[in-house]
C-alpha cells in the first residue's frame, strides 16, 4: 500500500504517452485514468515463473535456463536467443528424467539430510545418457531457492548453488575428486602401451621431482606418497591396482608417464576445474586435487562406456515456439577422444571395482555389466562414478565448506564416508530398470593392452651377479644389487629378486637381487649305517638343528634296531643347514602306537 501512490503517478504518466502515440483513443484513457490504485483495484498474486516455483528438477530447471545462450534455435548469437527467449511463448522440452531424478533427490534427503547443522553436508547426482550427452537426473540434498534472507530465503536447508555443475552455469567452484581421478592416469598408462597385467610397486615412498617429470610445468618439490589407511602393498598388477585403488600403485604408474600427458587426458575427456581455472599438473593431481564438478566426471565415465568417443552434455531435446513451430534443441558434439581399445582395457579394469573392489558396495548386483571408480579426498569428499553401456553416473557426498572428516561422523544411522553407496546402489538398480535397460556388456580390449609392453622378469636365482646382470640388461631393465642375506645358495649368487621371476613389469623397471653369503650351504654326510645318536652327532656337527630331524621307522631286524638306513636329503646332495631333515631308521619290531627310544 505504501507503494500506490507512485504507482499511480507512473500509470497515468504511461497512459498519458499511450494517448500520445495513438496507441489507445480518448475513451479508453478516460476509462483507465479513472480507475484507482488501491485495495479494489491492486490483487497480489504469487509468483508463478522461475525455477523457484517448479514443481520438480528445480536445479536443473536453473541449469537449463543459464544455457538458453547456447539454444541455436532461438537466434544466430547468445545475445538474440536471450533476447527472444524473454519475449516468452517456447515450450522447452528437456532431456531429464523425473522420475529418476525424484528418486535420486528422496535418495540424497534420507541418506544426507539437507537439516544437518553439525557440518555443512552437500551430496549430488549427475547422470549422462551414454551416447548422446543427454542429462537424464541432476539431483542434490538441498532445496533450491535463489531469494537472499531478507527476501525469505537463507534456510540451511536451501541454496541457489548448483552442486553438479561448474561455476559460469549457476554450479560450485567444484570439489576434490581423489582416486576418482586415477582413470586418466590409467588412461595415459594404456596410450603409453603399458597394460593391465604389468605389476607395479604398491609401496609407500617420497618421490622427487626426477621421478615425476611434468614437460608442460617442471614440479619443484618432493611429495610423499602413502596408500589409504597406510603400509606397503607390495607389487601388484595395475587391475588389482585399479580395483584396490592403491595410491602408490598409481604414482609408480605415473612414475613412468608424464603428468602434463595426465592432465592432457582428463581434458580430452571432458573435465576442466569447475571454477574455469585451467587442471594444474602438480604431482597430486594423480589423486585428484583439482575441484571438478559431478556432471564433468559423471561424462568422463561416459567417455569409456561409449568406446572413447565423448559427447558434451546437452539439457534440451526440443522447442515449440508460440505458433506451434518445432525447433532443434542442442546438439551433443562427439568425438573420439581415446582409441576404442583403449576405453575397451580402462573399463577392464574399471569392471574390478564394481566387481570386488572399492566400488562393490554400490553393485546392486542385478546382472548389468558396470564399469566405476570410487573416490576420497582427505576424508572430506566422497565420490562414486558408476556406468553401463546405457548411462554415467556420479554420486558425490562431501563439505560443501569446512574439513568435517566424513569417516568420523555419521548421519542417516550410518557412517557419511558410505553414504555415497546408499544412494548410488538403488539409484544404479532404478537406473537398470528404467532408462539404462538392455545394457549390453563391455567389450574385451586386445592381448597387446592386457600385458602391454610388459616383460617377464626372467628366473635368476643361482646365477652369478655378472649373469644376473648381462640378463636383466639385455631385455631392458634396470639392475641393482641389494641385501646380502643367510642363504645355502653359494656366496655370492642370487637368491632372489625384487620384483620375482615371472613378473611382468615395463621395461625399464628396477630389477633388484639379493645375494647369498653362502652361509648356509652344506652338503648331507652320509649316516646311512650309523646309530640314530651317532648320525645325530654327525648332523649337529655339520650345522643342522638336529632338535629338527624327524624320524621315519620301518621295522626290520631286531639286531640292528636304531640304525640309520636312509636319509632325505640323501647323502651327497647339496643343501641348506636351514633344510628339513628325515633318517628313516630300523624300529625292530615295530609295536602299534609305540615307537622305540633311539634317543
Amino acid at each position: 500500500p505504501e507503494n500506490w501512490e507512485r504507482n499511480q503517478t507512473r500509470r497515468d504518466a504511461i497512459l498519458g504517452n499511450m494517448l500520445a502515440e495513438k496507441m489507445i483513443d480518448q475513451a479508453q484513457y478516460d476509462e483507465a485514468i479513472a480507475t484507482p490504485v488501491n485495495e479494489t483495484t491492486v490483487i497480489i498474486s504469487e509468483p508463478k515463473n522461475g525455477c523457484l516455483y517448479a514443481t520438480a528438477a528445480k536445479f536443473f530447471c536453473d541449469y537449463v535456463l543459464r544455457n538458453v545462450p547456447n539454444l541455436e534455435a532461438l537466434g544466430a548469437t547468445p545475445e538474440e536467443r536471450k533476447a527472444n527467449f524473454a519475449l516468452g511463448g517456447y515450450d522447452i522440452y528437456t532431456t531429464i528424467d523425473l522420475d529418476q531424478n525424484n528418486l535420486a533427490e528422496q535418495l540424497l534427503v534420507a541418506q544426507t539430510p539437507p537439516t544437518e547443522t553439525r557440518f555443512a553436508l552437500g551430496s549430488a547426482v549427475s547422470t549422462i545418457q551414454v551416447g548422446t550427452g543427454r542429462i537424464v537426473v541432476m539431483a542434490q540434498n538441498k532445496t533450491y531457492d535463489n531469494r537472499d534472507a531478507a527476501a525469505g530465503g537463507g534456510d540451511p536447508s536451501t541454496t541457489s548453488v548448483n552442486y553438479n555443475t561448474d561455476a559460469n552455469y549457476g554450479g560450485s567452484s567444484g570439489f576434490q575428486p581423489g582416486s576418482a581421478y586415477k582413470l586418466f592416469t590409467l588412461i595415459d598408462w594404456l596410450e603409453k602401451g603399458h597394460g593391465l597385467n604389468e605389476q607395479v610397486d604398491g609401496n609407500q615412498k617420497t618421490y622427487t621431482p626426477s621421478m615425476l617429470k611434468a614437460k608442460c610445468a617442471p614440479n619443484g618439490s618432493n611429495y610423499a606418497v602413502k596408500n589409504d589407511g597406510g603400509g606397503n602393498r607390495g607389487r601388484l598388477s595395475v587391475s588389482a591396482a585399479t580395483a584396490g585403488s592403491v595410491n602408490a600403485a598409481f604414482y609408480s604408474m605415473a612414475s613412468k608417464l608424464d603428468l602434463c600427458d595426465i592432465r592432457d587426458a582428463a581434458t580430452r575427456m571432458g573435465v576442466a576445474r569447475a571454477d574455469g581455472d585451467p587442471l594444474n599438473t602438480f604431482p597430486s593431481i594423480v589423486l585428484g586435487t583439482d575441484e571438478v564438478s559431478p556432471l564433468s566426471m559423471a561424462n568422463a565415465y561416459a567417455t569409456v562406456a561409449n568406446n572413447g568417443v565423448l559427447c558434451t552434455p546437452i539439457a534440451v531435446d526440443r522447442v515449440v515456439t508460440a505458433e506451434g513451430e518445432e525447433l532443434p534443441g542442442q546438439t551433443s558434439t562427439c568425438e573420439q577422444v581415446i582409441g576404442p581399445e583403449i576405453a575397451h582395457a580402462a573399463g577392464k579394469a574399471l569392471q574390478g571395482v564394481m566387481r570386488g573392489g572399492t566400488g562393490a558396495a554400490s553393485n546392486p548386483n542385478d546382472g548389468t555389466p558396470l564399469i566405476g571408480k570410487t573416490g576420497t579426498a582427505d576424508a572430506f569428499h566422497t565420490w562414486i562414478l558408476s556406468a553401463s553401456t546405457k548411462v554415467s553416473s556420479a554420486v558425490w557426498v562431501g563439505n560443501i565448506s569446512g574439513q568435517q572428516s566424513l569417516r568420523r561422523i555419521s548421519v542417516a544411522g550410518g557412517q557419511a564416508a558410505t553414504a555415497r553407496h546408499r544412494i548410488m546402489k538403488p539409484l544404479q538398480a532404478a537406473l537398470d530398470q528404467g532408462i539404462g535397460a538392455g545394457a549390453t556388456a563391455f567389450p574385451e580390449p586386445p592381448r597387446s593392452l592386457v600385458n602391454g609392453t610388459g616383460q617377464a622378469v626372467p628366473q635368476l636365482a643361482g646365477q652369478t651377479q655378472d649373469a644376473a646382470k648381462k640378463l636383466v640388461e639385455s631385455l631392458g631393465f634396470d639392475f641393482a644389487v641389494g641385501a646380502t642375506v643367510a642363504s645355502e645358495v653359494p656366496a655370492g649368487r642370487v637368491v632372489s629378486s625384487d620384483p620375482g621371476g615371472g613378473a611382468l613389469v615395463s621395461k625399464g623397471s628396477l630389477i633388484t637381487v639379493t645375494v647369498s653369503d653362502g652361509s648356509l650351504a652344506v652338503t648331507m654326510p652320509n649316516v646311512v649305517g650309523q646309530r640314530f645318536d651317532q648320525a645325530a652327532g654327525t648332523l649337529g656337527g655339520s650345522g643342522f638343528d638336529v632338535g629338527k630331524v624327524a624320524i621315519n621307522y620301518v621295522a626290520s631286524d631286531p639286531k640292528e634296531t636304531c640304525t640309520v638306513t636312509g636319509s632325505n636329503p640323501a647323502a651327497g646332495a647339496a643343501t641348506s643347514k636351514a633344510a628339513s631333515i628325515t633318517l628313516t631308521v630300523n624300529g625292530g619290531e615295530l609295536v602299534p602306537g609305540r615307537d622305540p627310544d633311539c634317543s
